[in-house]
């Protein structure tokens, strides 16, 4: 596929036929439009050649390389899009086979009403330059241009005006006149590109960056652009950057590279190496049918076959009445919900450590490197140990403040700090609800040492976030720690406070106090017993090693 064929610099100039300029900028400048449009159709032939299938050729010097007709039948029938039907000598000896072959491609090309003007197979053979510059851009005009967006027969608009009109429906407000000097500063290049881009991969997607559009170097933005287009949206580069940017940059070379972008897809993914392809049938052999999976990548993204995975182990680990993952939720239509959900059960139902966050699956370039060890892990499950409850102290009653309680000095080491951390009690401390303790809520203020800020927070759990953010992240991380609080059950607790907006409602003072002791103001932030614990990130670290639940019980 072309994508693959395009993936670096010195891959594009093979397959598209041009060497590397040793100074582009001066290079750029001292070509012609003769040379510069070459340039450009020897890389639009090369892109269409590599398209077909069993035909390795490429185009290097368009004055010989059409000369004995196979390339250029090959060409025009993939251009075209129907079968060529005449005879074709594939090791063309003689002059006269190599004309019965253009002879053939001139007939093909009348038969399926292409017009061509002043040219004909002898100029082709005898290499006259611009009339096959002529020729090609014949091809172009009809067949990716007008073929592909006039759509009503009777629409009589030209090549131009049609392209101009496509673009013009992309980048409005923006408004393109010409395809020369409205785009050498790449700033309607850059708007297409991302344009495009939300179309394919969602409204967040950014292929070229915000900070280049608003910034004041062209050459960086026209780069950023141009590769940007090549990576995620499978347009080849036809033009460079020095080229895109000179006034020799004819409008037929740039309306052959704006063309390439009517059919902007997303690449085909790569041939999966056989471990991953090993992994992949594995996973195949789990899952109903209808949610094999072909890849790492666009098939994980909605979580609908990670959440089967869970729930297909889960029942191997725990019997068939096992549902690791809900149902109701698996069906609910919110792929961040779901993703979320079957990572936090699948860590604790099945011992699976999350490596990976939710938006690693979820996104729309998600998946693929960092999915697949997570993924190897489901191999290997295990049972959560069952938990050992804790012994009274002595006399055979807990205290009101549970300062002689295993579990509470365990807890007061971890959410503190203490050096008891590394004690033997605390590599297996049970989950509260198995452990007759004396409710946070019952315990007198002073149960513990408390150091630094009070903010008032002793014996619960608090989640301040943001409601004024414009960062879609610190939106993203709070919508996934409420998801992962709720399959805990945290917010069922009495212990849990409502969640608290960081706003302008609330005191500065206060507010300045909470992100002085948590030493952030990065959102949401969680307190356990007036101690900060951390953010997203830091919480489902801890979540995957089981500290946070040991944390939770303090």
């Amino acid at each position: 596929p072309l994508s693959s064929a395009l993936s670096s610099t010195d891959r594009t100039s093979r397959v598209l036929g041009t060497p590397q300029l040793t100074n582009p900028r001066t290079m750029a400048a001292n070509k012609g439009w003769v040379e510069v449009q070459s340039e450009t159709f020897v890389k639009w032939v090369n892109s269409e050649l590599s398209q077909v299938k069993g035909f390795d050729v490429r185009v290097e010097n368009l004055t010989t390389d059409f000369k004995t007709g196979v390339t250029l039948i090959e060409l025009i029938t993939k251009v075209v899009g129907k079968p060529f039907g005449l005879k074709v000598i594939r090791t063309p000896k003689f002059k006269m086979h190599e004309m019965e072959n253009l002879n053939a491609a001139f007939k093909f090309l009348a038969a399926n009403d292409v017009k061509l003007v002043n040219i004909g197979p002898e100029d082709v053979y005898d290499g006259k330059l611009k009339l096959i510059l002529g020729l090609l851009w014949t091809l172009i005009s009809n067949f990716s241009i007008i073929h592909r967006l006039r759509g009503d027969p009777d629409n009589k608009m030209g090549a131009k005006q049609l392209l101009l009109q496509w673009v013009n429906s992309k980048v409005s407000p923006t408004y393109v006149q010409n395809f020369k000097a409205d785009w050498r500063d790449g700033q309607v290049l850059a708007r297409l590109t991302n344009v495009l881009g939300r179309e394919i991969y969602g409204d967040e997607a950014e292929l070229v960056p915000q900070s280049l559009v608003d910034g004041n170097d062209p050459d960086a933005l026209v780069t950023a652009a141009i590769a940007a287009a090549e990576k995620k949206l499978s347009v080849a580069p036809l033009l460079d950057t020095p080229t895109f940017r000179d006034d020799t940059c004819d409008e037929h070379s740039m309306m052959t590279y704006v063309a390439i972008f009517c059919d902007a897809h997303k690449p085909d993914p790569p041939a999966l190496n056989p471990a991953a392809q090993s992994l992949l049938d594995w996973v195949n052999s789990k899952v109903n049918p209808d949610k094999r999976a072909e890849n790492f990548d666009a098939d994980w993204h909605d979580g609908t076959v990670l959440a089967a995975l869970a729930n297909v182990i889960g029942k191997e680990v725990h019997g068939e009445g096992e549902e690791v993952v809900p149902l109701a939720l698996a069906q609910g239509g919110d792929p961040e919900k779901l993703v979320a959900a079957t990572l936090a059960a699948a860590a604790d139902r099945l011992c699976i450590a999350q490596s990976v966050e939710v938006t690693d699956i979820t996104r729309a370039d998600g998946g693929g490197a960092a999915l697949q060890p997570y993924v190897e892990q489901y191999k290997s499950p295990q049972k959560p140990a069952e938990p050992v409850a804790a012994a009274p102290p002595a006399g055979g009653e807990g205290t009101e403040n549970g300062g002689s309680s295993a579990v509470v000095e365990e807890a007061e080491s971890l959410v503190s700090g203490g050096d008891e951390a590394t004690s033997a009690t605390t590599s297996s401390a049970p989950p509260a609800s198995t452990v007759d303790r004396v409710s946070p809520l019952k315990r007198a203020p002073d149960w513990r040492t408390y150091e630094g800020i009070d903010l008032g927070g002793r014996c619960r759990i608090r989640v301040y976030y943001s409601t004024t953010t414009h960062s879609k992240l610190v939106r993203k991380n709070t919508e996934a720690l409420q998801t992962l609080f709720e399959a805990l059950k945290v917010h069922e607790r009495e212990d849990f406070e409502p969640w608290i907006p960081l706003d302008m409602d609330m005191d500065k003072a206060f507010r300045d106090k909470i992100f002085e002791k948590a030493g952030t103001r990065e959102s949401p932030m969680v307190f356990v017993d007036d101690e900060y614990i951390g953010n997203y990130p830091d919480i489902t670290e801890l979540h995957s090693t089981g500290e946070l639940t040991r944390i939770l019980n303090y």
